[in-house]
């Protein structure tokens, strides 16, 4: 039998924080999407009705790039409408020992210790007003979540995602360090840790050679005599538990 949610969340330990929509903000979305909503169906129905009344080609193809205008306000406003009634849900808690993400008729418990698999991946906005950030988890016991929220909608997102890699690093990385010193090749996507050094694809750099590893421009970066290569396709998209892979690095350079 499964057990109940309070039950599940007490194992967790002392809440640390709590994070939820702004409500100022969840008015002024829902208040947009009305307009567009609002603006959508006069379009399409004014649109419609004029095409009736008018015989001419040109007219009637004019109207109709109006109603597919309208249509796609019309859609654009639904579905930020939606969006902004689960987000009068939305509470994702913090707790001692992982996290739970409530929205609407989601409910997801993540345990630390049973976290496998971390991918966070931070986009700016074009005039860096805000930034989205996306997060997916995988865990043992087959629990998934992913979710996307912008540092604009919901306050001290930034805060959660650096906790959330904080948690997976300090659990991951004794684990890996041990791997490591026992000869394993320890593999992070498309690049991967072995006594030998870092390879990239068919590409491999010694330690010798490799100053330092950062991130530079959503990417990993090499830096070999005095210069830095940036392997693009190696991205938080595609390198899973980023974060446990530089550290994992670090402390090997720093033991040389």
């Amino acid at each position: 039998m499964t057990q109940p949610r309070t039950q599940l969340i007490h194992q967790l330990g002392h809440v640390i924080a709590a994070y939820s929509p702004h409500p100022e903000r969840l008015q002024l979305r829902h208040t947009r999407a009305l307009r567009l909503i609002l603006i959508g169906i006069f379009l399409v129905a004014a649109s419609l009705a004029f095409q009736f009344r008018s015989p001419s080609p040109a007219l009637t193809l004019m109207f109709a790039c109006i109603s597919i205008a309208g249509a796609i306000a019309l859609c654009l406003g639904l579905t930020t409408f939606l969006k902004v009634r689960r987000d009068r849900h939305l509470r994702i808690s913090l707790y001692e020992h992982g996290l739970v993400y409530d929205r609407a008729k989601t409910f997801v418990l993540i345990v630390w210790s049973d976290l496998v698999t971390l991918h966070t991946i931070a986009t700016p906005s074009r005039n860096n007003s805000y930034t989205a950030y996306t997060c997916r988890m995988l865990c043992q016991n087959g629990t998934q979540l992913a979710f996307t929220h912008t540092s604009r909608d919901l306050p001290g997102l930034a805060e959660l995602c650096d906790r959330i890699q904080v948690e997976l690093v300090s659990r991951q990385l004794p684990a890996t360090l041990e791997r490591y010193r026992d000869g394993e090749t320890i593999s992070f996507g498309p690049v991967a840790v072995s006594p030998i050094g870092i390879s990239h694809r068919q590409e491999l750099v010694p330690w010798s050679k490799i100053q330092r590893v950062s991130l530079q421009e959503g990417a990993i970066a090499v830096r070999q005599a005095g210069r830095d290569r940036r392997w693009r396709d190696a991205n938080p998209q595609s390198v899973p538990n980023l974060f446990v892979f530089l550290s994992l690095v670090e402390h090997i350079l720093a033991s040389r």
